[in-house]
């Protein structure tokens, strides 16, 4: 070995090649500016705190910079080069070990699995070729791994890092650091502070760690983890597995099939294209499906014990999509395409957009649309509100609405649609087109809308939905209105209220007593309906009523047609022919044995006689049995006129009491007024008038002003 000492030689090559121990060398260097080459062998060489450049060559070479800006080359063989202050450290081949020291120090690892360590300051270094250890440590540091499978901490300090090729691990610790993995399948993580993480291409594993980080997957099918802190991450293309864990972060999947889970907090999640599969998790998340069919969960867990949710706003996007928004009051949009739409617990709005859509609402108090207000094309669309209260809008499209338990008010919208108010006391609506509308159990209020529709107030049985069954027909008081077109109305079980609105209306009141009411528009015109009704099943023994408004304009006029009775209502006066609108009570005649008296009453009033004489002169101001006062009933030629009512007045009720009785040869006293009269009927007295051997199909009677008709098992109009 050969020991050589540099004292005063600067700016020249010196040479040592071995000695009395051939390749083994020993180079110091005093205090002056060096180079030296120490050729092949495994040499030793400690510079000065002047400028030194030393290169080991060949041999496993230790080479120390010492102070000053230093250039250590430690050649081919594994070297071990301490730099110190302001270095470049170069390994060149073989696997070396490489410390810069203090200083901004320049470090290339170059061929061979090397360790290199920029040490103190802000430091490049480079890992060249082959599985190298790259460290920044302390200082703001550039690291670069190179080829192979690399391993790359940058430590403290705001660092720079690429993985470069190869499957690399990267670590960023303290500090801002910014991290791309390159091509390879790649680990970056990047610790404390706001990190920005790269997989670039590959499938690379990302983890923001703590603090607010930037996270991009790249091209592969990469596996994403936020950590703690509001994280923003991308997972660009390929089939990617995206979790946010702590924090409010916001995540965009991008192409592919991607997995994306919100974690705690409050999360916005994106699904790109492809078909995804997300779940908001904890708190109020805002989600996006994107394109493709997507599979989206507002919450992640679902039951009485589940805590920290929050309400979510999710938008299916385009594609088929299964949405289940979770706990509390979520906002769901399923965007185009046939979507799958459940809302679960809360108060949940959902809206299916576009595309045949199956919706159901859950527990809590649901607004429910099938599709956009301004769609001009709505799809075929099943909704249902299961329980709670809820609101139900089929919108564009032939619709199947089903509103569940709870008092719910539901629509068909336009389309022909199928709609049912479900248990308890609903609002139903068909809207436009030619519905099949059932209110199910409970008092109901059902509405045709326009178009041709069939309308039961109770359940009956449902001939299109999601399966063909027969379903109970509870009892219920329901208010069934046919609305525009011709409809076929029912009342089913319970005290009904049938409403033919406009058109050719068929009326089915059902079983107990069930008021068939015409009029009753509150919007300052009074009419009977706008086309031609018919009762179908008008019934005595079950106390079935006849309701006109108490402002309806024109005369109400009754015609006898074989076994039925017509009830017209016009503008014009008694006598004339004009054209009006029609209520047909079919087989009224054949209820009827017979036919006793005729009085005004209010409609609370009981039937006796005694409530009967003093409504007629507690709202009339008449005696019925003098013929004193303005309420006197008259005869005009064959027309028996009432009294026009006064509008102030309540609404009053007509009741004719059923009863055997003979008039043949009675005649007609037109003057009279008495006990005779109140006790008399309306077709008795149009008998009279007409002939005394009976009535003909022709007998008309007329009553100037507004009328309630009540049918009961004592009488019948």
């Amino acid at each position: 070995m050969s020991h050589i000492t540099w004292s005063s030689v600067s700016g020249v090559w010196n040479n040592t090649n071995g000695g009395a121990t051939p390749n083994s060398d020993v180079a110091v260097f005093t205090p002056f500016e060096n180079k030296a080459r120490m050729l092949s062998g495994n040499d030793v060489a400690v510079g000065n705190a002047n400028t030194n450049y030393i290169a080991g060559n060949g041999g496993n070479d230790f080479l120390v910079g010492m102070g000053a800006a230093d250039r250590l080359l430690g050649g081919s063989g594994q070297d071990a080069l301490v730099g110190d202050a302001f270095v470049d450290l170069i390994g060149v081949a073989g696997n070396d070990e490489i410390s810069g020291g203090r200083g901004n120090d320049v470090i290339a690892g170059n061929g061979g699995n090397d360790w290199l360590n920029g040490d103190y300051d802000n430091d490049l270094v480079f890992g060249g070729a082959g599985n190298d250890t790259v460290i920044g440590s302390y200082g703001n540091d550039c690291l670069l791994g190179g080829t192979g499978n690399d391993r790359v901490f940058g430590h403290t300090g705001n660092d720079l890092m690429f993985g470069q090729n190869g499957n690399d691990a990267m670590f960023g610790g303290y500090g801002i650091d910014s991290m791309s993995g390159g091509t390879g399948h790649d680990t970056l993580y990047g610790g404390g502070n706001r990190d920005f993480l790269a997989g670039n291409a590959g499938n690379d594993y990302l983890h923001g760690g703590s603090d607010n980080d930037t996270l991009i997957g790249g091209s592969g099918d990469d596996n994403m983890r936020g950590g703690y802190g509001w994280d923003k991450m991308f997972g660009g293309n390929g089939d990617d597995a995206m979790n946010g864990e702590n924090g409010n972060d916001y995540m965009d999947g991008g192409a592919g099939n991607d997995n994306m889970k919100g974690g705690a907090h409050d999360d916005t999640l994106i699904g790109g294209e492809g078909d995804d599969i997300i779940e908001g998790n904890d708190n109020a998340d805002c989600i996006d499906g994107g394109e493709g069919n997507d599979r989206i969960w507002g919450d992640n867990q679902i039951g009485p014990d589940a805590a920290g949710r929050a309400a979510d706003l999710i938008d299916g996007g385009s594609g088929n999509d299964t949405i289940d928004a979770g706990q509390d009051d979520d906002e769901v949009r399923g965007g185009t395409g046939n979507d799958s739409i459940l809302g679960n617990t809360g108060n949940d709005t959902l809206g299916g957009n576009a595309g045949n859509d199956t919706i159901r609402g859950g527990d809590g108090n649901d607004d429910i649309t099938g599709d956009d207000a301004n769609d001009s094309v709505g799809g075929n669309d099943w909704l249902f509100g299961d329980a709670g209260n809820d609101e139900i809008d089929g919108r564009a499209g032939n619709d199947y609405v089903d509103g569940g338990t709870g008092y719910d008010c539901v629509a068909g919208g336009d389309g022909s649609d199928r709609v049912t108010g479900g248990d308890d006391n609903d609002t139903v609506n068909g809207g436009e087109g030619n519905d099949y509308l059932t209110g199910g159990d409970g008092d109901d209020l059902v509405n045709g809308g326009t178009g041709n529709d069939v309308v039961h107030g109770d359940n009956g049985f449902i001939l299109w939905g999601p399966s063909f069954e027969s379903i109970s027909a509870n009892i219920g008081d329901d208010t069934v209105l046919g609305g525009l077109g011709n409809d076929i109305v029912y009342g089913d079980k319970g005290s009904d209220c049938v409403i033919g609105d406009e058109g050719n209306d068929q009326l089915w009141g059902g079983a107990e007593g069930d008021t068939f009411q015409f009029g009753f528009y509150g919007n300052g015109v009074h009419r009977l309906d706008i086309g031609d009704d018919k009762i179908k099943d008008f019934s005595t023994s079950n106390s079935d009523v006849l309701s006109f408004d108490t402002d309806l304009e024109g005369h109400l006029k009754a015609k006898i047609i074989g076994n039925d009775v017509l009830f017209t209502v016009k503008n014009s006066a008694p006598g004339t022919d004009a054209d009006g609108d029609t209520v047909l009570v079919e087989g009224l005649v054949n209820q009827v044995q017979a036919l006793k008296a005729a009085a005004l009453l209010p409609q609370d009033s009981d039937t006796t006689s005694n409530a009967i004489m003093a409504a007629l002169e507690q709202y009339y101001g008449v005696d019925p049995l003098t013929g004193d006062g303005k309420g006197v009933i008259v005869y005009e030629d064959k027309w028996v006129r009432l009294p026009e009512c006064n509008p102030d007045d309540p609404q009053v009720e007509w009741e004719l009491m059923k009863q055997p009785h003979d008039y043949s040869g009675k005649a007609l006293e037109t003057e009279h007024i008495g006990d005779d009269i109140p006790n008399t009927t309306m077709l008795d007295i149009a008998q009279q008038a007409y002939d005394e051997d009976g009535y003909g199909e022709d007998t008309n009677v007329w009553i100037d002003g507004a009328l309630y008709y009540d049918l009961t098992t004592e009488g019948v109009i």
